[in-house]
């Protein structure tokens, strides 16, 4: 990395927007891995086939931690035709979903 004394200020301008954009970037991931502190949506199972790229045919989606419900949502499709994924069923697919800590149904 470039001694920041050498740059010019558009170079240290430029430099700290990509930083901020990096920054942003990591704090949007860590909110989405501690759902219980930020109140986001995270996955929470899987279901059906998996693609070539390891994507599985349907996923799971709580709306923030410790929510008694979830939606399902599943892939249509080839990848390669972009299909965006749509609400399917819950019953239709087999679902690995840890039970929840209270006991219950592995969804709260």
């Amino acid at each position: 990395m470039a001694d920041p004394n050498d740059l010019t200020r558009d170079e240290l301008i430029a430099r700290t927007v990509e930083l901020q954009a990096r920054c942003d970037q990591l704090i949007r991931i860590l909110r989405h891995l501690l759902p219980e502190r930020s109140g986001l949506f995270f996955i929470c199972g899987e279901g059906g086939e998996q693609d070539e790229h390891g994507l599985p045919e349907a996923v799971e989606i709580c709306p923030t931690y410790g929510a008694d419900w979830s939606v399902l949502y599943r892939r249509e499709g080839p990848r390669s035709e972009r299909v965006p994924f749509e609400a399917v069923d819950a019953g239709s697919l087999e679902f690995d979903v840890p039970p929840s800590e209270g006991g219950g149904d592995g969804h709260g």
